[in-house]
């Protein structure tokens, strides 16, 4: 299968792929919003909903025959097209309306990818990490109070540096570990954590949560969200996801939850005092955060990314709307997450019908 190297130089252009054969398209630097473009046309909320992004590492796939319009969602793209026949390039003008409204919905969409960028920074920084080392405290409290939950495949969603899959890995819980994460950055941290402990590195894998990408229907036991799910403040990219994992889950399976309750900030380990900086936890604007380098903790000016909160009646309701049956509240207050809520639901049984 031949491997074909794009660079997207501008970032506000817009190209057409046409692949004859099935291919898969792979983001090497930056990131790409892309849109398939559907037989028989389509409307401006269909396109305005359809446009999604993807970042260093995932890999989409592209049925034969199938459209798709890229574009850079930074200058200096590259992508590389795996296909047995070499895809056809157009690219579109650049006054047509559909060029604007393509890269209005990669800002919006964007958002999200401000992790691999606070990654990115933090390691620039020095740093060679940017959670904490061990394990939630809110995943151990599940495993103390009810441990039949974390068994069989777990899918870590939204794993960063890995804490909680190399914990997990480590105590050979569950039949398998596998851990998605949109950060190339973070998952590379993670992995070389995990070579060092002489721990499987396979699993963990650049991917979107809020889409999940060729993840079979019905493949684990378990998924847990100890963190991501609130980072998501789009209601549609909210029910998206939630949507997903009830796909992703056999029947039976177990959604573990740990989401943001209020005061956002308060309890981080990086940051120092949080009556100080608590006005200015509004998205886009900038605050010092503290993060360890060399033994000692250290100042970094990082931009608040996207957040929301939920208390536990209305995360619970988030949850039930999607199909999952309620199981068991466990709030905490830990270092990760400050003041959240801790929910773990079920997927129905088939029987259970």
């Amino acid at each position: 299968m031949a491997q074909n190297l794009t660079v997207l130089k501008d970032g506000n252009g817009v190209v057409q792929l046409d692949c004859p054969e099935p291919a898969s398209l792979t983001v090497t630097r930056g990131r790409v919003g892309f849109y398939r473009l559907p037989e028989g046309g389509y409307s401006e909320e269909e396109f305005r909903e359809g446009v999604a992004v993807v970042g260093v590492g995932e890999r989409v796939g592209i049925v034969a025959g199938e459209k798709l319009l890229l574009a850079a969602a930074q200058p200096d793209t590259e992508f590389t097209c795996d296909s047995a026949v070499e895809p056809q390039q157009y690219t579109v003008p650049a006054d047509y309306p559909i060029v604007s409204t393509m890269q209005k919905c990669i800002a919006d969409k964007g958002y999200y990818f401000g992790y691999e960028d606070r990654y990115a920074k933090v390691y620039e920084h020095g740093a060679q990490s940017w959670e904490a080392l061990s394990e939630n405290a809110s995943l151990r409290e599940v495993l103390a109070r009810h441990p039949e939950v974390i068994e069989g495949d777990i899918l870590d969603l939204g794993t960063g540096e890995g804490r909680d899959s190399l914990f997990l890995l480590r105590s050979r819980i569950g039949r398998s570990v596998t851990s998605f994460d949109v950060s190339h950055s973070a998952l590379e941290n993670a992995r070389g954590r995990a070579r060092a402990e002489g721990l499987p590195t396979d699993g963990f894998i650049e991917k979107d949560i809020i889409f999940l990408r060729d993840v079979a229907a019905e493949s684990f036991d378990v998924a847990l969200n100890m963190g991501a799910l609130h980072m998501l403040d789009r209601p549609e990219d909210r029910e998206r996801h939630i949507a997903r994992v009830f796909d992703v889950l056999r029947p039976g399976g177990y959604f573990v939850v740990d989401h943001c309750a209020s005061e956002w900030g308060r309890g981080f380990h990086t940051i120092k005092d949080y009556d100080t900086i608590a006005a200015d936890l509004v998205p886009g604007r900038t605050i010092t955060r503290y993060v360890e380098v060399e033994g000692e903790r250290r100042p970094i000016d990082l931009e608040v990314l996207h957040y929301s909160e939920r208390s536990p009646e209305s995360l619970l309701a988030e949850l039930t709307a999607a199909g999952f049956e309620e199981f068991a509240r466990l709030d905490t207050n830990t270092e990760a997450f400050g003041n959240s809520t801790l929910q773990v639901v079920r997927k129905p049984r088939k029987d259970a019908a």
